[in-house]
């Protein structure tokens, strides 16, 4: 016969077409049994043999001997061979059962008699060749009827709590749901994330079931319940910690046994569809689900390390309700700067900070505000994460050639009023960006840089000249995120006084016409308290912003080359202030806490050290 392990779509379906032919030529089955095995296969999606199983298991024998005749395999009578229960833990349990495959008996060291009531299905003889080729074993498979099989597989339930449920098998270890198709793999996760845990009580003890497909459905749905915008698998010498980024901080939220390790790892690759096999480069890939209702996108990306492969996944809700500036936490003259900018027919605008300080959020935000049906926007981005309705939005793929500054050139032909570049990257970037800017179009982009000043010196170090960054560059705006204090359950903190006092000289001489609510001293500072609903205390995330408009007088310094001290030092005379002084802004207002605003800044910190 065919080799199943191989099949084409046609074979498939050639070889059911055999089984319900012979069922029919040697009258076990009759037209009208046909026709309902034919609906109930269109209805169910299942195979052939397992709607047979369950149409008709008064005539299992029968189809024993069809199945065994056609995969050209023999036939075995379970109840005649007492099965050691070592036998059994070759195969993990979940793979045991959802296969009705299981092994009944060895000889010598490298062949193994194994049993199915599927022996015509191609899922099977994918099984046991990723077994023979991972182990170099030899695997004799025999057919039995589905009632013999379900028979031993309730034996083995018995025992699997005694057994680690992913046993090695023969030299290695099989890799749970290796040989599934993504497509089922996703349908399985996705009922799973409804047994959503509420503790981390909860999550443990499902992970203490050791049952793959389960922890990684359990580890995603508490992730997303606890709001978690990253969930870390960190493999470690002897276990796997759990890690959950809630609100910017990361923290350990449940172990999973090291001998998980390769199956999870193996699982997640399925479900992201990457390459199982390959184990000694990064990969990244994506995961859709919807969870409560909410369309979610989780990017992953693997990491080999020398205790196993790492894996991070990001968690984005694709249809959340994006935020204005102001919700983000931009006020007084930084708002005005930035809503001017905006409103400019040309020039550029760059938001600048480290990974994950929410460069993307703010970039999303200040095209809402822009986003109407004469300006046509266009952007560049790695990834999308989220969709606005009536803006071109492009996901770059740099593996095939298509990066930022391919597709600005491109974007370029597309009669574009606003670009935004998801970031600037690199001295081709950065040029395309400038000429873009000069050209007549709004643009939007992202650079890494510690503040606002540090712009100019960065592109400058990319091989811009000074006086085409000076005749294009707008607005620069840098940020930080700051976690919220927890609405629910706050109160006020006692600050010590030399503290307090070098704060307080600190908000004290913050100009009062820059448009921010600065209450008056005596200032007083919150501190959230746990609770249910608020971890450590926080509920969410704000942002600190500063911000540079690039006035003559800074153009001027730009074109002369100048430090970026020398930029800020100038840019104080037109109103700035830091993202550390409009961080103390907000925890004077009651927004964050001091301790949030102190980890803002170097100046921060030292004050912190000192007392």
């Amino acid at each position: 016969m065919a080799n199943l392990a191989v099949l084409s779509v046609k074979e498939e379906e050639d070889i059911e077409g055999n089984i319900l032919k012979l069922l029919q030529d040697k009258r076990i089955l009759s037209k009208d049994e046909i026709d309902l095995v034919l609906k109930e296969k269109e209805k169910t999606k299942k195979r052939i043999e397992e709607v047979l199983y369950n149409l008709f298991p008064g005539k299992e024998i029968d189809f024993e001997n069809i199945f065994s005749t056609l995969a050209n395999v023999g036939l075995v009578n379970l109840k005649s061979h007492p099965i050691d229960k070592k036998l059994l833990k070759k195969i993990p349990f979940e793979i045991a059962d959802r296969f009705k495959i299981i092994v009944f008996e060895q000889i010598g060291d490298k062949i193994f008699k194994v049993a199915t009531s599927w022996p015509t299905h191609p899922a099977i003889w994918n099984l046991i060749k990723f077994i023979e080729e991972k182990n170099q074993v030899t695997l004799e498979l025999y057919c039995t009827t589905l009632s013999q099989i379900n028979e031993v597989l309730e034996e083995y339930s018995k025992i699997k709590e005694e057994a680690k449920i992913l046993s090695r098998t023969i030299t290695g270890r099989i890799e749970p749901m290796g040989d599934t198709t993504r497509e089922e793999a996703i349908s399985s996760l996705q009922k799973l994330l409804s047994q959503q845990p509420k503790t981390k009580e909860e999550l443990q003890s499902i992970i203490e079931k050791g049952f793959v497909p389960e922890i990684v459905a359990a580890v995603i749905s508490f992730g997303i319940f606890k709001r978690a915008s990253d969930i870390h698998f960190q493999p470690l010498s002897n276990k796997i910690i759990v890690r959950y980024r809630i609100d910017g901080i990361l923290s350990d939220v449940a172990e999973i046994k090291k001998d998980l390790g390769a199956p999870l790892v193996s699982r997640v690759k399925i479900l992201a569809n990457l390459r199982i096999d390959e184990k000694r480069k990064p990969q990244d890939g994506r995961i859709t689900v919807v969870f409560n209702n909410k369309k979610i996108d989780l990017r992953i990306s693997t990491f080999p390390t020398v205790f196993g492969e790492k894996i991070v996944m990001r968690i984005l809700e694709k249809e959340k309700r994006l935020m204005d500036l102001k919700s983000l936490g931009m006020e007084g003259l930084v708002y005005e700067r930035t809503v001017k900018a905006l409103k400019m027919p040309y020039g550029m605008i760059i938001v600048s900070g480290p990974t994950g300080s929410g460069k993307s959020t703010t970039l999303y935000a200040a095209l809402t505000l822009i986003h109407r049906p004469e300006i046509n926007i266009v952007s560049l981005e790695d990834p999308v994460e989220y969709e606005i309705e009536g803006i071109a939005q492009s996901q770059i793929k740099p593996q095939a050639g298509y990066t930022f500054a391919s597709g600005l050139r491109s974007i370029l032909r597309q009669d574009p009023d606003v670009i935004m570049v998801g970031e600037i990257r690199d001295k081709e970037t950065a040029e395309m960006a400038v000429h873009a800017a000069l050209t007549g179009h709004l643009v939007l982009s992202t650079l890494h840089t510690n503040n606002a000043a540090g712009v100019v010196p960065r592109l400058i170090d990319m091989g811009i000249e000074p006086f085409l960054i000076a005749s294009s560059l707008n607005l620069v705006i840098a940020q930080r995120l700051i976690r919220r204090i927890c609405p629910h359950n706050k109160v006020e903190e006692k600050v010590p006084e030399p503290l307090y006092s070098k704060v307080s000289r600190i908000l004290d001489n913050i100009p009062k016409n820059i448009g921010l609510k600065i209450p008056s001293p005596p200032y007083h500072f919150w501190k959230g308290v746990e609770n249910d609903v608020c971890y450590q205390g926080y509920s969410g995330r704000i942002a600190a912003f500063e911000a540079i408009e690039i006035n003559e007088e800074l153009q001027s310094l730009i074109t002369q080359n100048v430090k970026s001290s020398d930029i800020e030092k100038a840019a104080r005379k037109y109103g700035f202030i830091s993202m550390f002084e409009d961080a103390l802004v907000k925890a004077a207002l009651g927004i964050t806490s001091l301790e949030e605003a102190m980890r803002l800044s170097i100046m921060g910190e030292e004050l912190k050290e000192q007392f």
